[in-house]
């Protein structure tokens, strides 16, 4: 009997001592998983440096190389920049707007010369210092960011320093001659930047080990979330005047980000093939009918939203914010834009936790005003619903996730008991 009770004595201590052992295990997990506010800039200080470099392998209608220049942020330990210049707005580089020389002229569209002008930035930005030191705990994420028709790569600044703040790396291209919509242009340009950062990552000075190379994404704005769509899909043809071309799958790229991306110029099936994590933001619903430029129902992210099959898909609508709000964003639109931004590319790119739980409607109902979060769609070419293209003039809304789940009953009214 006594060493009945002597066992179970000591059995109980060992319980008690498991049990603690696993209480201060679970909270050292918890204070692990405790994450920066992604509300708000990160723990880095941000670097900036700008490359321009010419691709032989295609020439300008001028018979020049072909110019392909981009603004890099990057994450920098904050003692770092002591005695480091700050360029919080940009006035001192030179950042090659692509200056016309023909009057009517669009912004980038040839003949190429560099503005040698300053760039002020009126923009909400994180405070970017001029070529210091990559942070130690490199090397970190890389995000190749590409911006929309008609505009240049400073409107996505906002996005660049806001996610250095946190650990990525990210590029910003200015594409030449990007008018027209000429999509091979637009995927060979990102494809050779990368190309270019890679060799930095090994090679050069202020970017040395600042990359990893198994975590790239592909983000952009309008026609430059199409163009990074196509990185991830691929173009079965691909016709721009009277030149058709087969664009390839670039299998670098791990994740994608539109920020209302546009998705005509694919066929469904090459939508469907998409295989990597993609993240969709752009306008609600009910704000559809009056997008710019082109006024048509369904020109954003609906479609892709829904066809792409890949876990996960995550859709996100901003109510009443139109298709210029998602470049030079501020304010509201810009926290918005970059939380959902931060905790994508955590969770599905570095494969970091503890920002999963803000990737759920649940979190939108609860915490964003203005948000609504979708999970994967049930448009599927596989469950038959879809041609090989829907007429985006007029395709069955049915196809789509209109509220997201809860809504109704977060937001129906409560009457008096």
């Amino acid at each position: 009997m006594k060493e009945n009770r002597t066992l179970k004595h000591e059995t109980t201590i060992h319980a008690g001592l498991i049990l603690t052992i696993l209480f201060f295990s679970l909270c050292t997990t918890a204070v692990a998983q405790k994450v920066p506010d992604v509300n708000q800039a990160g723990p880095y200080a941000v670097g900036h440096s700008w490359y321009i470099f010419e691709d032989d392998s295609r020439v300008t209608e001028d018979e020049n190389y072909w110019p392909v220049s981009f603004n890099v942020f990057y994450p920098v330990d904050p003692e770092d920049i002591i005695g480091i210049n700050k360029t919080t707005y940009y006035r001192d580089l030179d950042y090659s707007f692509w200056g016309p020389l023909v009057e009517g002229a669009r912004n980038n569209d040839g003949p190429w010369v560099p503005n040698t002008n300053p760039v002020e930035v009126d923009q909400e930005l994180e405070p970017a210092y001029l070529n210091p030191p990559v942070s130690d705990n490199g090397p970190f994420p890389l995000v190749m960011v590409s911006h929309g028709g008609g505009r240049t790569g400073i409107g996505m600044f906002y996005l660049g320093t806001r996610l250095a703040s946190h650990g990525f790396t990210v590029a910003i291209i200015n594409h030449y001659a990007e008018s027209d919509f000429p999509l091979e242009a637009c995927t060979t340009n990102i494809k050779f930047a990368l190309s270019r950062l890679l060799d930095e990552n090994e090679t050069g000075e202020i970017l040395y080990g600042a990359i990893d190379p198994n975590k790239v994404a592909a983000a952009g704005m309008s026609w430059g979330g199409t163009t990074s769509l196509a990185l991830a899909s691929g173009k079965d043809e691909w016709c721009f005047e009277g030149n058709c071309k087969t664009l390839d799958i670039d299998p670098r790229i791990k994740a994608v980000v539109t920020l209302d991306g546009s998705d005509f110029v694919f066929s469904l099936p090459e939508l469907n093939r998409i295989t990597v994590p993609v993240l969709s933001i752009g306008e609600d619903w009910e704000n559809l009918d009056v997008c710019f430029p082109f006024d048509i129902p369904g020109f954003r992210a609906r479609l892709h939203a829904a066809t792409i099959q890949a876990h996960p898909s995550y859709r996100i609508d901003i109510h009443g914010v139109l298709h210029g709000a998602f470049q030079l964003s501020k304010g509201e639109i810009k926290r918005i834009i970059t939380k959902y931004v931060i905790a994508f590319l955590k969770t599905n790119l570095s494969g970091e936790s503890g920002y999963q739980n803000i990737l759920t409607p649940g979190h939108a109902l609860a915490q964003e005003s203005i948000v609504s979060f979708f999970v994967t769609e049930k448009g599927s070419l596989k469950a038959g619903f879809f041609p090989e293209f829907v007429d985006v003039d007029n395709y069955d809304t049915n196809l789509y996730f209109i509220r997201q789940p809860g809504y109704d009953e977060a937001n129906a009214y409560k009457e008096d008991e």
